[in-house]
């Protein structure tokens, strides 16, 4: 599915899927500036980064195998996400920023 052969429906449901990624970055970015605590500035960052991960696949075809690069962004995003949850759940509460 390239540019050429998505349909009007596909681009309007990437857009959607874009903008709430965006909109769910900026509450969590919102959240972290009031409670300081790195969960919460990780999951904006995940969530920014699937929003941007929508660009390169209108343009390119993900079937194809030479264009699987763009799974990285989403392989970056879970790894983000995979961090702020093993580290709010550490024992450890010194990096957290949230003061007690």
């Amino acid at each position: 599915m390239d540019a050429t052969n998505m349909t009007p429906v596909t681009f309007f449901l990437s857009g959607v899927y874009m903008a709430t990624f965006m909109a769910s970055a900026l509450i969590f970015f919102r959240v972290w500036r009031k409670v300081r605590d790195r969960f919460f500035w990780l999951f904006g960052w995940a969530c920014l980064v699937l929003a941007i991960e929508r660009i390169p696949l209108i343009f390119v075809d993900p079937a194809i195998e030479e264009n699987s690069w763009v799974y990285i962004f989403r392989l970056l995003a879970f790894i983000l996400i995979l961090v702020a949850v093993v580290d709010t759940n550490r024992g450890d509460k010194r990096g957290s920023g949230v003061s007690r």
